[in-house]
């Protein structure tokens, strides 16, 4: 079991750097080469999520939302999705805390 961690840590180090490779020589941002998403914080009453899949949970105190590489876990009091698109959203309320959690 070991030895299957190991392999795959391997591949997603050979995929990170063939990623930067591309991003490097096409000179676009990390993010839209790989599909990460993108999380702006405004002090601590607004976020913006950019290049996300969907919502999974949205609750006033929990909100939780898929990305290609992770779930995002925010909790905060009186969170609010302001407004969201195909690709982007932006949440109001009190952030209190911001977890990345696999998605696998």
């Amino acid at each position: 079991m070991k030895r299957d961690n190991i392999v795959d840590e391997e591949k997603m180090l050979r995929r990170e750097e063939r990623l930067n490779l591309l991003a490097d020589r096409t000179m676009l941002p990390k993010e839209i080469v790989s599909g990460c998403c993108n999380i702006t914080a405004v002090g601590q009453n607004e976020l913006i999520i950019e290049n996300y899949k969907s919502i999974l949970e949205y609750q006033p105190e929990k909100l939780v939302v898929l990305t290609k590489q992770c779930r995002v876990e925010i909790s905060g009091k009186h969170l609010e999705i302001v407004y969201y698109a195909k690709e982007e959203m932006k949440i109001t309320g009190r952030i209190k805390c911001i977890n990345y959690k696999s998605s696998r």
